[in-house]
């Protein structure tokens, strides 16, 4: 398999009118499952991010700032609505700077946590394309300079491509993360993932449905090239093991399922299938997260899957 594609089709359950014993057997395959807790509503204050102007550094606010709220969303972001309202958007707050001459917009969007706005983020960075030094990780890209720090994904836009204007947004940038409290971390949970083999900044974040699966939330990813062929790790939490359910019951929906193989040394609970696409998955339990891979191939990529799972333990 060449190529991997992150987000797959398929249903989410399979019929509830099986026998009995099928039931039994399915639930023995399975971890006993137990509700999360509500998280709280965050607060919006992307707005105070922007500054209101630093002569100083020959930045002047040319207008008030414009805020937009999810309810807002569908009428003032248009079919980029439910891309943010995917990732949790809190609000967005944007105005016009001119800096050193040069006129530029700033654009705060606000998350419900770092993961998400990295989440967010990273659909917008080409893979392999990415830097620190502006807040966590930056880039730019024809007229606009991005970069994502704490909760926050800020975009400078600028009317010109050539080197004058770059330095005006990188300007206008900076001052932004000046006034960003939270620190300029990536998400942790992507040190849990192995370093050989890994294609330079392909890290994903999938809040919700990941392979399109209701209820399979708050996923980690991150490619690979291993013997020739491109592959994708991924990771979430599953202390209730509900998520395993439902990629269990996506498996089932899918066709022919199996434990994974032996030699992989997944906790009690393991599945392997193939998806629509015909991209072998492997996933299981290690120490309460969910783990896998997405293109497994017995010959070049199994070392790195099975490494992996024998280093979580």
């Amino acid at each position: 398999m060449k190529s991997i594609i992150l987000i797959l089709t398929g249903v989410a359950w399979i019929g509830l009118g099986s026998l009995s014993c099928s039931k039994k057997q399915q639930d023995a395959s399975r971890p006993a499952q137990k509700s999360e807790p509500a998280s709280e509503e965050p607060v919006f204050y992307a707005d105070n991010v922007l500054p209101d102007g630093l002569e100083n550094f020959g930045i002047k606010r040319l207008g008030t700032v414009h805020k937009i709220m999810p309810a807002d969303a569908d009428s003032s972001l248009g079919s980029k609505a439910e891309e943010y309202l995917s990732y949790d958007l809190v609000g967005m707050a944007m105005s016009e700077y001119e800096v050193d001459g040069f006129t530029v917009s700033a654009n705060v969007s606000q998350f419900a946590s770092l993961e998400d706005a990295y989440g967010f983020y990273a659909t917008l960075r080409p893979v392999g394309i990415g830097a620190g030094g502006l807040g966590a990780e930056s880039f730019s890209k024809g007229k606009a300079t991005y970069f994502t720090q704490g909760e926050f994904v800020v975009a400078v836009t600028s009317a010109e491509q050539d080197s004058a204007h770059e330095a005006a947004r990188q300007a206008m940038a900076q001052q932004i993360s000046s006034h960003i409290a939270s620190p300029p971390i990536r998400p942790q949970f992507f040190m849990l993932f192995p370093m050989a083999d890994m294609i330079a900044l392909s890290n994903r974040y999938f809040p919700h449905g990941f392979l399109d699966v209701a209820g399979l939330d708050k996923v980690y990813t991150l490619s690979y090239l291993a013997g020739g062929d491109t592959a994708v790790l991924f990771l979430t939490m599953d202390e209730s093991g509900e998520r395993f359910g439902k990629l269990q019951d996506y498996a089932a929906s899918t066709g022919k399922v199996s434990p994974a193989p032996k030699s992989i040394p997944f906790d009690e609970y393991s599945v392997m299938f193939r998806n629509p696409d015909g991209n072998r998955i492997v996933a299981g339990l290690v120490r309460s997260k969910l783990v896998g891979i997405i293109g497994y191939d017995s010959t070049s990529n199994y070392r790195l899957i099975s490494m992996w799972v024998k280093g979580l333990k």
